[in-house]
C-alpha cells in the first residue's frame, strides 16, 4: 500500500524522488518511534510544501499549515495555530508571548485536536529565538519546518532535526514537470518546441511558475505559422527561426520580457502605450503597483487591507470609483517613502505569493529604480539593512500596469 503511495508521488512530481523516498522512510520512523521533526529548505518553487502535503494526504496522515509571513507580529502566528488545532478562537492571555503559548501547546494531544504534524512555513522570518522555541517544544505532533534559508536552523540542528534539501530543477527535470501541466498541448509539438525553448531560457529563470507563464505566450508564437498553414509541423528549423526574433531581445534584458504588443485602442493616453512596451515581467509589475500603494496609502491601514488573518474582524473595503479615486489621489501632497521591509508584505498580498529577500527580487526593485519608476532614498548612503523608496510614476501608468495583471488598484487607494 505504502509504495503504491509513494510511486503515486514520484509520477506527480518528476526530479523528486530522492526527497520523496527520504520522507516516506522519515514519516515511516514516526510511526514505530515517537515525534519527529523535518526541516524542508531550497529555493522557492521547487516542491517542498507541495510534496509533503500530498504524501501525507495518501498516507492518511492529519496536518495544519501555517504560514509566518502571512503574520506581522508573533501574537496572531500563536492564534492561527491554536485555533486550527482546537478549532475555536483561543483566548488573548494564551498568545500574548511564547512562554503562555508553549504552555497551552504542550497541553494539546492527538485525541484532543486529531492532528498529527504541524507544517510551519517561513519560520526564519520571526528570527532564531522563535526557531529555537518551536523545535524545543515538548509536544505530540510531529513539526515540518519549510524554508528558503538554513541558516537559522543553523545552530538547532541536530540528530532530532531532519534537513532536506530541495534544489532548483535542472532543464531535464522541467521538461519532464511542464508537459505534465500543459497537458491541453499537442505532444509531440510541444515537446520539440519545450526544448528549444528551454535552452534559451534556463539560464536567466529557475522558477516553473515564471517559465509556464513564458511558456504559454511563446508557444502560441511557434505554432501560429502551423495553425495558419505557412509551415509544416515537422519543419522545426523553420519554425525556430519564426520564433528567435521573439526571444533574443528578451532574453538580452536584466528582466526576461513578453513579446512587445501595441495597445488595441488609439485613444488611450500614451503612458497606458508605455506601460505596455515597457519591458516589466510580472514580478516586476506587482512591485511597482506594491510601490505605488506604498507610497500613497498610509502604514497604518495595511493591517486592514493586507493582513490575511487576523483575530479581529475585518472592515468590509469599499471599492471607490475611478472619480473618487483619482481625487483622492491629487488631493495628496506627493509619495511618500517607505521602507523595504514593508513593500515586501504587500507585494505578497498583492500576487499571493509569499516572497524573502533574494536576489531576483533584489534585481527587479534595481531595474525599478534604473528606469526612473522608483527612486532610492538616500543614494549610496541609505541604510542598506532596510533601504527605503519612494514611486515616482504616476496614476495613470501605474493603473494600466494593474490592468494588465488583473489587479485592482483602485480597491487599495483608500482612507
Amino acid at each position: 500500500m505504502d509504495s503504491c503511495v509513494v510511486d503515486n508521488v514520484k509520477e506527480e512530481f518528476p526530479g523528486r524522488e530522492y526527497q520523496i523516498n527520504l520522507l516516506h522512510k522519515f514519516i515511516l520512523e514516526e510511526d514505530k518511534l515517537t515525534t519527529m521533526d523535518f526541516l524542508l529548505y531550497g529555493p522557492p518553487n521547487t516542491g517542498k510544501t507541495s510534496v509533503i502535503k500530498k504524501l501525507l494526504k495518501l498516507l492518511g496522515k492529519s496536518y495544519i499549515v501555517v504560514d509566518c509571513n502571512e503574520f506581522f507580529h508573533p501574537r496572531y502566528l500563536f492564534q492561527a495555530i491554536l485555533k486550527e488545532l482546537r478549532g475555536v478562537e483561543p483566548k488573548d492571555r494564551e498568545c500574548n508571548n511564547i512562554i503562555s503559548f508553549m504552555n497551552n501547546f504542550e497541553k494539546l494531544s492527538f485525541n484532543e485536536t486529531g492532528f498529527e504534524f504541524i507544517i510551519i512555513k517561513n519560520c526564519s522570518s520571526l528570527g532564531e529565538y522563535f526557531v529555537q522555541a518551536f523545535i524545543n517544544l515538548q509536544s505530540n505532533f510531529s513539526i515540518i519546518f519549510i524554508d528558503q534559508r538554513v541558516e537559522t536552523y543553523a545552530s538547532t540542528i541536530g540528530s532530532h532535526l531532519n534537513k532536506i534539501y530541495f534544489p532548483a530543477y535542472t532543464k531535464d527535470e522541467l521538461s519532464k514537470i511542464i508537459p505534465l501541466l500543459r497537458s491541453q498541448y499537442d505532444s509531440d509539438l510541444f515537446g520539440n518546441f519545450l526544448i528549444f525553448f528551454l535552452s534559451c531560457v534556463y539560464h536567466l529563470h529557475r522558477d516553473i511558475f515564471e517559465i509556464l507563464q513564458l511558456v504559454d505566450v511563446f508557444f502560441a508564437i511557434y505554432k501560429k505559422p502551423i495553425d495558419d498553414g505557412e509551415l509544416n509541423p515537422n519543419d522545426l528549423q523553420s519554425l525556430f527561426k519564426r520564433i528567435v526574433p521573439h526571444l533574443k531581445p528578451s532574453s538580452s534584458n536584466l528582466v526576461f520580457s513578453f513579446p512587445q504588443s501595441k495597445y488595441p485602442h488609439e485613444d488611450k493616453l500614451e503612458s497606458m502605450q508605455l506601460c505596455v512596451d515597457t519591458e516589466l515581467s510580472r514580478t516586476a509589475k506587482f512591485l511597482l503597483i506594491a510601490s505605488y500603494i506604498a507610497s500613497f496609502v498610509s502604514a497604518k491601514n495595511d493591517k486592514r487591507l493586507f493582513c490575511i488573518k487576523s483575530s479581529k474582524q475585518k472592515k468590509k473595503i469599499q471599492i471607490p470609483n475611478g472619480n473618487q479615486t483619482e481625487n483622492k489621489v491629487s488631493s495628496l501632497l506627493g509619495p511618500k517613502h517607505f521602507s523595504l521591509n514593508r513593500l515586501l508584505p504587500i507585494y505578497s498580498a498583492l500576487s499571493g505569493r509569499r516572497v524573502r529577500f533574494t536576489t531576483s527580487v533584489l534585481q527587479q526593485i534595481a531595474f525599478l529604480v534604473e528606469i526612473k519608476l522608483m527612486i532610492l532614498i538616500g543614494g549610496e548612503d541609505c541604510n542598506l539593512d532596510n533601504p527605503r523608496y519612494k514611486c515616482i510614476a504616476d496614476f495613470d501608468f501605474v493603473s494600466s500596469v494593474a490592468k494588465s495583471v488583473e489587479c485592482e488598484l483602485e480597491r487599495y487607494l483608500v482612507g
